[in-house]
């Protein structure tokens, strides 16, 4: 029998922990303190698992139901729903790890132990110190070739106004290199 919110709410917690069934393996596990959990039961490779879904008060009983369908049609593909959640935890932290700032940072130090002239390192701060507020927070791998145009473009040499103290096109490398308006981020590392 399916479950309904109003039996849900209704729960009064017991001493033991307890559950309530909805269908295809959903139930909310109601604790002795009071909470209460979804929770999805399946099998994956012959062995039971158990997956967390979330706490009741934040993810209702459509939301819940919402994903064990999508926890199902994983099952069916042979994935298991369990680690694919770990690995996507995973992955956000790691891609909130790398920022465009982190990266940077990284970059600038590479360049410095290189032992390169202290003018070449300048530059790439500059740089990289106008790129840092618009891209500074996100990840690197969010970041679209279009946007960092879009930043680098007001970048490029020769401005309208002239070179002014603090562009790297101030130093006389940059000015007789013949940097032009479609190289002006050409500093950039790779990747």
């Amino acid at each position: 029998m399916a479950l309904s919110d109003a039996a849900i709410r209704a729960a009064k917690p017991r001493a033991k922990a307890f559950k309530l069934f909805d269908e295809g393996g959903l139930f909310v596990l109601v604790s002795p303190s009071g909470g209460k959990l979804w929770r999805l039961k399946y099998r994956h490779l012959g062995k039971k698992q158990l997956l967390s879904l979330g706490r009741y008060s934040d993810v209702g009983l459509k939301d819940a139901r919402d994903r064990r369908d999508q926890a199902r049609k994983l099952i069916a593909s042979g994935a298991n729903p369990a680690f694919e959640k770990k690995r996507a935890a995973i992955a956000a932290s790691v891609g909130a790890a790398n920022t465009f700032k982190a990266v940077a940072d990284e970059f600038i130090d590479k360049r410095a132990r290189e032992d390169l002239k202290e003018i070449t390192t300048g530059k790439a701060k500059w740089l990289l110190a106008q790129l840092e507020p618009a891209l500074g927070s996100r990840p690197i791998a969010e970041i679209e070739p279009y946007e960092l145009l879009a930043v680098c473009v007001p970048l490029s040499w020769p401005p309208s106004t002239g070179p002014s103290p603090d562009h790297p096109s101030h130093y006389p490398s940059v000015r007789s290199s013949g940097l032009t308006r479609t190289q002006g981020c050409g500093a950039l590392p790779n990747g």
